[in-house]
């Protein structure tokens, strides 16, 4: 008769010990899981990490990403950096932190492009520091709403392993 257990761990993922099987004659056998997307294995180490970290941590990212794309110039598209510390406040951040990253991304975005010239009118600086924001907070928010509706089904799976593991105990009783 064979019995997983996902047990929770804080480095590379779930501990998943096996318990019964023929194979080991009964004794649990353990191995990690392999952690899924950078921000689920960076997940553990945020976790222990205040959300005032996390942010500072996003704001440098913000502004290294802003020197490097003035000193890139305008041939390399920074947007996919940008998404990176909008991203990380996203998984681990309130709502006000995610949309002052969010605003501060943007600004730093068109910033660049401002300081490189790119820009013949304020109303097309103004207009993309819009839509930047917008869809900035929209991968923020996205991101808040998944890692929420993952935690939720981590404890419902953990709930339903506890409900396995006392009926498996009662029937043992029988």
């Amino acid at each position: 008769h064979l019995r997983l257990k996902v047990v929770p761990k804080s480095t590379e993922g779930p501990l998943i010990v096996n318990e019964g099987s023929p194979s080991n004659s009964g004794r649990p056998v353990e191995r990690t899981a392999p952690a899924r997307g950078l921000l689920l294995a960076t997940d553990p180490y945020l976790a222990r990490r205040s959300p005032l970290f996390v942010a500072a941590v996003a704001f440098t990212l913000v502004v290294v990403i802003l020197v490097a794309d003035v000193f890139t110039g305008p041939d390399i598209g920074p947007s996919l950096f940008y998404l990176l510390p909008v991203a990380l406040v996203g998984w681990r951040c309130g709502r006000v932190v995610r949309l002052t990253t969010a605003m501060f991304a943007a600004v730093a975005w068109t910033s660049s492009q401002l300081l490189l010239d790119e820009y013949d009118s304020f109303f097309v600086a103004s207009f993309n520091v819009a839509a930047r924001f917008a869809v900035l907070c929209l991968v923020a928010e996205l991101l808040a709403r998944l890692r929420a509706l993952l935690q939720a089904q981590r404890d419902l799976a953990n709930e339903a392993m506890r409900s396995a593991d006392q009926l498996r105990d009662l029937n043992e009783m029988k």
